[in-house]
């Protein structure tokens, strides 16, 4: 990769692809109505941005911690559809971005939150939780 630095501090980055993934981009970028470099540089400022997975993770995490005192106890039908909100929220954003990436989204949540972060584990039909949440806190709900 070359990378050439103007005087306005904006970056010139240039690099080798595949033609298939030039194909790919150019399609993205003819239905998002944008060139392929707009494209480009949206996605990486997407991919580099951590705000939103944050405040979407936060907001899981909040609405959790808001049943469970509503309700008294952390085993309600909705504590649960809000762990499974949460779940898959971590589980796209590790896909997408990456465990990295989604290990500082967590790390920011946990200083947004100051709660201990909670597991995701569902409940059994015998109404037990099986298994280990690694991105868990210890003594979360």
């Amino acid at each position: 990769m070359k990378k050439t630095t103007r005087p306005n501090r904006q970056e010139i980055i240039t690099f080798r692809t595949g033609g298939e993934l030039v194909k790919a981009l150019d399609t993205l970028a003819a239905k998002e109505h944008r060139t392929r470099a707009n494209l480009i540089e949206w996605l990486l400022t997407q991919d580099t941005n951590i705000e939103r997975p944050v405040s979407i993770i936060a907001l899981a995490v909040s609405s959790l911690y808001a049943e469970i005192e509503h309700a008294g106890t952390a085993d309600t039908a909705q504590s649960e559809f809000f762990r499974g909100h949460l779940a898959g929220a971590k589980f796209m954003l590790g896909e997408l971005r990456g465990a990295v990436f989604k290990d500082i989204v967590l790390h920011e949540v946990r200083k947004r939150i100051k709660k201990p972060f909670p597991h995701t584990i569902p409940l059994a039909p015998d109404g037990n939780r099986y298994g280990w949440d690694s991105d868990a806190d210890i003594d979360g709900p």
